[in-house]
């Protein structure tokens, strides 16, 4: 069982390391609407960047997430601050490249 755990532990870690990898700076957005999430990943991305993290501290934050995954296909999003089992759960079957807890 520990050896399952520290593996598991081990892919987590790097699914998070590629993760921030993949851009120098890492927008960590809390939306608080729901028709803001498209509008300021798609400016942000004008300005060159292409990785976002949606916390799940707002009831909008997994809407947020599938409707960029949907508007921005090229975009990396992640779900982050993530606060129960049930949020992280909702959002693995949602194809989300990346989750952490914390």
């Amino acid at each position: 069982m520990t050896l399952l755990m520290n593996a598991q532990a081990h892919a987590q870690r790097q699914r998070l390391d590629d993760f921030v990898r993949l851009s120098p700076l890492l927008p960590v957005i809390t939306i608080n609407h729901p028709g803001t999430a498209v509008p300021l990943c798609e400016a942000l991305m004008q300005g060159g960047l292409t990785v976002f993290e949606i916390t799940l501290r707002s009831e909008y934050g997994l809407d947020a997430i599938r409707a960029l995954r949907k508007a921005l296909p090229d975009a990396v999003i992640g779900a982050c601050t993530l606060l129960t089992v049930e949020q992280y759960k909702q959002a693995e079957p949602g194809g989300f490249r990346a989750q952490a807890v914390g």
